[in-house]
């Protein structure tokens, strides 16, 4: 859509949540390859099979909503992960929402794509919410490493329908870990009992938590 220029500027107006790109020689730029970059992009991030990645990706603003309010646009929002905290450090949020967002990081260097609990929090643990029963029987989880190669998360347990499906406990030198458990049905499980690195670690906890 043509937008006018006045003055050498341009005024315009934007809905919410609203992207737009601007370009000035219509004929220099492929729109569609630019949109199916983008598209293929966000396509890469579904992991088919997985019960736990969201349906689409958030905008940073939506996040706030999501995890503040529990609103999005769309309304309500399954699979759905919570927590007992997540930390604010500097300004950056640690939202539960970016373990389901499809992006995988080994390094804490991302400050907007993980989560880890708040400094405060004795007893962390994760919930993740299906919306209706499902049936699974496996948990992925992608850890986070400092510039030491040190992560901080070597252990928990997964739970649902209130009792213990499985534990692991390791030393932390690979960054996935899968936790298999015979076929379970629930509408939701939930990570509790973590274990933590006793040295100090400079990393986040986690980035992406996957249920098959």
């Amino acid at each position: 859509t043509p937008i006018p220029v006045k003055g050498g500027a341009v005024t315009d107006t934007f809905a919410r949540a609203e992207t737009k790109v601007y370009y000035d020689r219509p004929k220099a730029f492929d729109y569609a390859a630019a949109r199916k970059a983008v598209l293929d992009a966000e396509a890469a991030r579904r992991v088919p099979g997985n019960l736990a990645g969201a349906k689409r990706t958030l905008l940073f603003g939506e996040t706030r909503d999501w995890e503040e309010k529990k609103v999005v646009p769309d309304g309500t929002w399954y699979p759905m992960i919570t927590a007992s905290s997540y930390a604010w450090q500097r300004f950056h949020l640690y939202f539960p929402y970016f373990l389901q967002d499809g992006i995988k990081e080994r390094k804490s260097v991302i400050e907007w794509q993980a989560w880890m609990p708040d400094r405060t929090d004795k007893d962390p643990w994760l919930k993740i919410d299906f919306g209706e029963k499902r049936r699974f029987r496996k948990v992925v989880l992608y850890r986070l490493y400092d510039n030491a190669d040190r992560t901080i998360l070597l252990g928990c347990t997964v739970e649902a329908n209130g009792k213990a499906l499985a534990t692991f406990a390791d030393d932390g030198k690979e960054p996935v870990v899968t936790i298999e458990f015979p076929e379970t049905e629930a509408s939701s499980l939930t990570l509790r009992d973590f274990k933590r690195n006793p040295k100090p670690v400079n990393a986040h906890w986690l980035s992406e938590v996957e249920v098959f």
